[in-house]
């Protein structure tokens, strides 16, 4: 079964990643974490990690950038960590590439676009 870490602290956002990943077909454990605190807290429990981590930046505790840099050496190489925010910024963009992101892709402002790119990232990333 494939395991998945949302690291989203809004609930409209959090509504439509559960959707997406319901309609994609698959079965998952899905965890959620509302901050990055929380975020590196199950990332450092190797009883379960995840195969993907969808992750947002402007997070309560930790930012994603702080997750990305706390992360970056110690999770196996086999965890797909995409950052998914709403920031189109340069210099965010780069700074999470930098930090080890396997993608950085910009939250669609539309729902319909928003399930069509989670789903995407799901086809991509999970084995």
């Amino acid at each position: 079964m494939n395991r998945i870490l949302v690291v989203e602290d809004l609930e409209d956002d959090l509504v439509l990643m559960r959707r997406a990943l319901s309609r994609s077909g698959r079965t998952f454990d899905l965890r959620v974490a509302r901050d990055g605190q929380e975020a590196v807290d199950l990332l450092s429990n190797q009883s379960w990690l995840p195969h993907l981590v969808l992750l947002d930046l402007k997070l309560p505790k930790l930012s994603g950038f702080d997750v990305l840099e706390t992360v970056q050496h110690t999770l196996p190489t086999m965890i797909k960590l995409v950052v998914v925010s709403s920031s189109d910024e340069p210099g965010d963009i780069d700074k999470a590439m930098s930090l080890g992101a396997a993608e950085y892709v910009q939250k669609p402002v539309a729902p319909e676009e928003y399930l069509s790119t989670i789903g995407e990232l799901c086809r991509r990333y999970l084995p």
